[in-house]
């Protein structure tokens, strides 16, 4: 959708996503030109909730599971118009993104960051 080439590091499933996972990711810091930050695969994954954020829609945000996993948080940064047209046609999607974490009202909790997605064939 937005990158012709994206390099993967590895792919996960939704269930190895947790604050443990974030916690090594954090070892290897700090990320930069030499060291780049980790991006990982997630295979058929199916969008639940799609909403655009920001102030005029530039970001997206989604609600995302695959079979038997617990909904996660993914946001597509400056990616809110490139999914319109894309999110109407599936549900089910691969996607390339980082993981973090997200801090809100004093509680913290596993975010993606969507580098790209792609209807799952």
């Amino acid at each position: 959708m937005l990158a012709c080439r994206i390099d993967i590091d590895a792919e996960l499933k939704l269930s190895e996503v947790n604050m443990n996972l974030i916690e090594e990711l954090n070892r290897l810091e700090p990320f930069g030109l030499n060291n780049p930050y980790p991006v990982f695969m997630f295979k058929s994954l199916k969008i639940e909730k799609f909403s655009k954020i920001g102030q005029t829609g530039e970001h997206f945000k989604l609600k995302i599971r695959n079979s038997g996993s617990s909904f996660f948080d993914a946001v597509g940064w400056g990616m809110g118009d490139a999914c319109d047209s894309l999110l109407k046609d599936s549900i089910f999607f691969d996607l390339a993104a980082q993981v973090g974490s997200n801090r809100w009202n004093n509680k913290e909790s596993v975010q993606l960051s969507v580098v790209d997605l792609r209807p799952t064939i």
